[in-house]
C-alpha cells in the first residue's frame, strides 16, 4: 500500500461527488458534506494501510448529551474493527466526531466510504431532527 493508493482513492472520490480535480483534495484533506467537515489524513510513515476518516457530527445540544454519551460509548464498546470506527468529542470545540480507519487494500471502495458517511450523517440528522433545531 502506498501513496499512490491513497491518490486513487481520492480520484475516484472526487469522481463519484463530482468534485473535480483531487489535487486540492490531496492537499487539504478536507471536503465539506452537508455544511459538515469530513478531514482524510494519510500518513505513509504512521500507517500506509489505512486513511484516517474523522466525520464531524456536529454540535451537542444540552438536552442530548447525556444519551448520545451513553449511545457512544456503547457503540465504541461493541465496535469489532477499526472499520467500524469510534465515535468520540473533540474536546475544544464540544462536536461530536466519528473517526475509522479505512483500508487502502482493495477491500472496500470510495463508494462504500461515501455511502458510510452519507449514512452517518443521515442518521444525525435524524437524531437533531427528533431532539429539536441545532442552535
Amino acid at each position: 500500500m502506498s501513496y499512490a493508493h491513497y491518490t486513487a482513492l481520492i480520484g475516484d472520490i472526487c469522481k463519484i461527488a463530482g468534485l473535480g480535480d483531487p489535487a486540492h483534495l490531496i492537499e487539504s484533506g478536507q471536503l465539506a458534506v452537508s455544511g459538515l467537515v469530513v478531514s482524510l489524513r494519510y500518513d505513509e510513515r504512521t500507517d500506509p494501510l489505512h486513511v484516517r476518516v474523522q466525520v464531524e457530527l456536529g454540535e451537542l445540544q444540552a438536552a442530548e448529551r447525556e444519551e448520545v454519551y451513553r449511545l457512544a460509548l456503547e457503540a465504541n464498546l461493541h465496535a469489532a474493527t477499526a472499520w467500524d470506527g469510534a465515535v468520540g468529542l473533540d474536546p475544544e470545540s464540544e462536536r461530536l466526531h466519528y473517526v475509522l480507519f479505512f483500508p487502502l487494500d482493495g477491500s472496500r471502495s470510495a463508494a462504500d466510504l461515501l455511502g458510510t458517511i452519507a449514512e452517518l450523517l443521515d442518521e444525525r440528522e435524524d437524531e437533531v431532527v427528533e431532539s429539536g433545531p441545532r442552535r
